[in-house]
């Protein structure tokens, strides 16, 4: 089903996407590159949007937008369809701090350069190890980025 969510593919004309690439967020201009140079397929799926299927024509980057004005956890994503597409994926980054553009470069890299689906959590630190139980759960030999927050003094 695509049409819940914002999908970028080869429907998007060119100079959309060298758009997005010169001025798009800094963390998502090398991920608009992939999407542009090694027509990969991309699709961020926000909190409630029910059942998502990625087509399996090209390798896909999906961003799980689990940081909007609350970050909800997997509870706030249809599990199977989650679990479903990670276990499509050999690289996954969850995004837990500050938007660090290796951290969704990585997966988009490994989607154009490797043909591997890449999947990216956006969400907060109360909820990353969630997220990675249930990423690990669906494809225990995936290779997983966390990007956290450095502790604060004693034991969190």
């Amino acid at each position: 089903m695509i049409g819940a969510f914002h999908f970028v593919g080869g429907e998007v004309p060119r100079h959309r996407l060298d758009f997005a690439v010169e001025r798009g967020p800094l963390h998502l201009r090398g991920v608009y590159r992939c999407v542009r140079d090694g027509g990969i397929g991309f699709a961020t799926v926000p909190q409630r949007a029910g059942r998502f299927d990625m087509p399996t024509d090209r390798p896909h980057v999906v961003i799980l937008g689990d940081d909007l004005h609350q970050a909800l956890g997997p509870a706030a994503f249809h599990r199977k369809s989650v679990r479903r597409f990670a276990a499509r994926c050999r690289t996954a980054a969850i995004v837990a701090c500050e938007a660090i553009p290796v951290l969704y470069t990585g997966p988009a890299l490994a989607a154009m350069g490797m043909r591997w689906d890449g999947l990216i959590v956006e969400t907060l630190p109360r909820w990353e190890a969630s997220w990675a139980d249930l990423i690990r759960e669906a494809n225990p030999s995936i290779t997983l980025l966390i990007g956290t927050v450095k502790p604060e003094g004693g034991v969190q």
